[in-house]
């Protein structure tokens, strides 16, 4: 075998060995969105009681771009709570946190609105993303969604 054999043999073997590490796919396949209607107070960053399911990872793990929260009536002050369990779906901690602000909506006025944007959130396998809210507004909801995509 000569030289130049032997470096094409070496650059496959490590072409092959580099794609076989990487089974997972670095983008999200399948792209997923949820909503729930919070209507519930969570009393304690803490405790996170009163939390409510928001997203499942997939099999494969998934990937959050986006968490939006949005009033259906007037709110009062206070924050968005925003939890992660464990693969086994208990054990949420707290990992953030949006403020929600007062607003009236009225002729000529939104409801109240914000949203958080994710660079590199990523869930494993089995992983709940939780939130709950100190802040119900008045006779109403808040409304959050998340947009996400499966491995």
């Amino acid at each position: 075998m000569n030289m130049k054999n032997i470096v094409l043999l070496i650059l496959l073997f490590l072409l092959i060995k580099c794609e076989a590490q990487n089974a997972v796919p670095l983008f999200p396949k399948t792209p997923r969105e949820s909503a729930v209607q919070l209507n519930t107070l969570t009393t304690s960053r803490i405790t996170l009681n009163n939390m409510v399911n928001l997203f499942t990872a997939g099999a494969n793990g998934s990937k959050v771009v986006e968490i939006d929260v949005k009033a259906d009536t007037t709110t009062a002050s206070g924050n968005l709570f925003i939890a992660i369990t464990d693969t086994s779906g208990a054990n949420p901690k707290l990992f953030d946190e949006m403020s929600v602000f007062i607003t009236t909506p009225f002729s000529g006025t939104s409801a109240f609105r914000n949203s958080n944007y994710y660079n590199n959130l990523q869930l494993k396998a089995g992983q709940i993303i939780q939130v709950g809210t100190n802040a119900i507004p008045v006779g109403g909801h808040l409304n959050v969604w998340i947009s996400a995509g499966d491995y």
